[in-house]
């Protein structure tokens, strides 16, 4: 399972044609999206991938975006290597209690679109 959050999308094409944002994700309030890949179900407990800069001087070190790197700097996210190309960046405790905290808002979580993440948050 993996989840992949992507901040609000413009546009998306799919065999060559524009396909509107609202037929890709069910967006809900904040910066961030939870896109489903296909025939599975998102997993907050499976990170979020970060990249590597490839080359010049920062070359191997992590390259995370503004929203990865905001939740990094309140610690509400830390970054594990696994010793592949890709890092992981994983909630920590204080992550996942401020998750809790949205999953109790039906308006930013709704539970009939967000049953499984909520279950998730709940368990974490």
């Amino acid at each position: 399972m993996y989840s992949l959050f992507v901040p609000k999308c413009r546009s998306a094409v799919k065999f060559g044609r524009p396909i509107p944002c609202s037929d890709i994700v069910n967006e809900r309030g904040g910066n961030l999206l939870i896109v489903q890949g296909v025939g599975q179900a998102p997993s907050l407990g499976g990170g979020i991938l970060v990249k590597r800069w490839a080359t010049g001087p920062n070359k191997g070190q992590p390259k995370p975006g503004t929203v990865i790197q905001g939740m990094l700097d309140r610690g509400a996210m830390e970054l594990r290597d696994d010793g592949g190309h890709w890092l992981r960046a994983k909630f920590t405790e204080a992550g996942f209690a401020a998750q809790r905290l949205m999953a109790k808002d039906a308006r930013i979580l709704p539970p009939g679109d967000w049953k499984n993440l909520i279950a998730e948050i709940r368990t974490a």
